[in-house]
């Protein structure tokens, strides 16, 4: 038996209502829900009209979330983003509004620090490349946060 509008805008809206939800994440409740296809672009709508989602809303959150309290690095947080089918200039618009270059390098330098490895040694500086890898961090990144630490660049690894 299919349920009532009234019932999935109620749990839509308190989906939505305890996080910032991108369409994707809705249209996946729909589904799950089973709400037959000619019914979602209705809902999500009805959904947009009434505050309760905004892509753009949840682009920025995402950022800065991922940003600010798992230390995340750009090149994750569009990963995370593009899987969620957010569009990539939506996603270029919130990291360059979100985060500043400055408190990036400063993270960036926060990770290498708290590394506890030398980045002028080869091996280490590979390992903490790594690292910053998975944290979604590019060598351009620890380039930067070497050069902030004052160390030179030049005889690093390529």
């Amino acid at each position: 038996m299919a349920k009532s509008n009234r019932s999935i805008q109620d749990q839509l809206r308190s989906f939505c209502a305890y996080q910032e939800r991108s369409r994707f994440e809705v249209e996946q409740k729909l589904y799950r829900l089973n709400v037959s296809r000619d019914r979602w672009d209705s809902l999500l709508g009805e959904m947009e009209a009434e505050g309760f989602l905004n892509e753009a809303r949840f682009v920025r959150a995402y950022v800065r979330g991922k940003f600010r309290m798992k230390g995340w690095g750009k090149w994750l947080i569009r990963q995370g983003l593009m899987e969620k089918r957010i569009p990539s200039e939506l996603i270029n618009e919130a990291l360059e509004a979100e985060i500043e270059e400055g408190e990036y390098v400063e993270t960036t330098l926060a990770w290498v620090e708290k590394s506890g490895l030398n980045p002028q040694d080869e091996d280490e500086y590979n390992q903490l490349l790594e690292k910053l890898y998975r944290k979604g961090y590019s060598r351009d990144d620890l380039e930067s946060a070497i050069r902030t630490m004052g160390l030179p660049g030049k005889g690093l690894p390529q």
